[in-house]
């Protein structure tokens, strides 16, 4: 079973550079939800390779 990351603990911030063209978005949870515990598990495993070697 794995995690999932609820939409209504996802909070979006964006910052747009008009000089550039280019816009940074931020996304949070809120702290203490279980879509925050997702996050911390996606940010370990993202970290190290799934592939398999025979």
């Amino acid at each position: 079973m794995f995690a999932r990351v609820s939409a209504q603990h996802l909070r979006a911030t964006a910052a747009r550079y008009t000089d550039c063209d280019q816009q940074v978005e931020i996304h949070t949870v809120d702290p203490g939800s279980p879509s925050e515990e997702a996050l911390r598990l996606l940010s370990v495993i993202g970290t190290h390779r799934m592939d398999v070697t025979r």
